[in-house]
């Protein structure tokens, strides 16, 4: 039973720092963006260049700009949201085809060139 309830409290954590994720990069987003938002951070999980778990994706130096500064605890109904995306990314096929990058469109940043462009979805660029 120990193990059990170790394994719930690590995907707890686990489903925490997703939602983390898609509240602070893309609650103003809609709906699919948010989830496609999972879906790299997910598919960076299933990379051999990033690490293993989303917690430590997401808390890498430098990956999410939301993680270089305090925020306010995510509340209310874009709380929610960001949670239900997580589980649509968790159960569905990978909207986004394998990108592992994304960027919101009024910004350029150094990495962009480099990348190819799979789609774009709401606010966000999404780059395999």
């Amino acid at each position: 039973m120990t193990s059990l309830l170790l394994a719930l409290a690590f995907f707890g954590q686990q489903y925490n720092c997703l939602s983390e994720n898609v509240y602070y990069e893309a609650r103003n987003q809609p709906f699919i963006g948010q989830v496609a938002v999972a879906d790299v951070t997910l598919n960076r999980v299933n990379s051999n260049r990033w690490p293993d778990t989303p917690c430590a994706v997401v808390k890498q130096r430098k990956q999410f700009s939301w993680t270089l500064e305090e925020h306010e605890k995510p509340t209310g109904k874009a709380w929610k949201t960001a949670q239900k995306a997580v589980l649509v990314s968790l159960l569905g096929p990978d909207r986004t085809k394998g990108a592992t990058h994304f960027h919101a469109t009024y910004v350029t940043p150094y990495w962009a060139a480099k990348q190819k462009v799979i789609v774009t979805i709401g606010d966000h660029i999404f780059y395999v």
